[in-house]
């Protein structure tokens, strides 16, 4: 089998439901934009403390599940769809891990370690997948819970990186 296909060479590329459509349509850079967060996080947890491996390896399998909810146009098609429980799951880790740090009010320059440094362009990207959803929500309504994820996702990835930024660097 080949992995090229041709089909695209012209500038479209095929959604979940076989609809063809343009590949500057916000839909696909929504989905290729949740491409790049998940492989910024596989970068992020290869230098991540243990603890965050696994909770990170989960957020990467969702957002396989969400890129699958976004390139389905009717949402009567797609099985799988971001539910409630993913988002509290996220706000769950969100207290968690925020009950450890002392966090101020100041802007945060990244780069004290590089667990941290990876992090914080995991949670920059994220943020970018969430301005991409609005302006597609805008023209094109998204499931709410796909926003709310996006959203509390940005916030969990800011506190995973300020915890890795506490980490000492030799430690990592």
């Amino acid at each position: 089998m080949s992995i090229y296909t041709r089909g695209g060479d012209l500038g479209s590329t095929s959604l979940y439901d076989g609809k063809r459509v343009f590949k500057s349509a916000l839909r696909i850079e929504l989905s290729g934009t949740i491409d790049e967060l998940s492989s910024a996080l596989g970068v992020a947890r290869q230098f991540c403390s243990d603890d965050l491996k696994h909770p990170i390896k989960e957020i990467q399998q969702t957002l396989m599940v969400m890129g699958g909810e976004i390139s389905t146009v009717s949402s009567e098609l797609y099985q799988n769809p971001i539910t409630q429980q993913d988002v509290t799951e996220l706000e769950c880790l969100i207290d968690r891990y925020t009950k450890e740090l002392k966090l101020c009010n100041e802007f945060i320059i990244p780069g004290q370690t590089i667990a941290g440094a990876f992090m914080h362009v995991a949670r920059t990207v994220c943020r970018r997948a969430e301005r991409v959803a609005v302006a597609l929500h805008e023209q094109e309504p998204l499931s709410p819970l796909i926003l709310a994820y996006i959203n509390r996702l940005s916030d969990l990835l800011f506190t995973y990186a300020a915890v890795q930024e506490a980490v000492p660097e030799g430690i990592q």
